[in-house]
């Protein structure tokens, strides 16, 4: 279950790097996930929800980081990694 959750994650951001990301429906995501649409709508009733899950995922990564760069002791390796750490691709399950 957890595995079809990332695949089904993997092909909005995929998507998302392109235009035309408001026309992708949640059945594409399913078929580039490689699940069935069913599997897809029993986690997310929307593609907004979909939207939603991973813009508050990427959101948790930020404040991670930004936590770990606060605490370090040199402001400007701090400013390094916040930068190089929030410009990686990230999971977002």
């Amino acid at each position: 279950m957890r595995a079809n959750l990332e695949r089904i994650l993997q092909s909005p951001r995929a998507r998302c790097s392109h235009p035309g990301v408001s026309m992708a429906r949640l059945a594409e995501v399913a078929e580039d996930a490689g699940v069935g649409v069913g599997t897809v709508y029993r986690r997310f009733a929307s593609k907004d929800q979909l939207i939603e899950h991973l813009f508050a995922a990427r959101l948790q990564d930020v404040v991670e980081i930004s936590t770990a760069a606060e605490a370090m002791p040199d402001p400007r390796k701090g400013l390094v990694y916040f930068f190089t750490e929030s410009t990686r691709t990230r999971r977002y399950g």
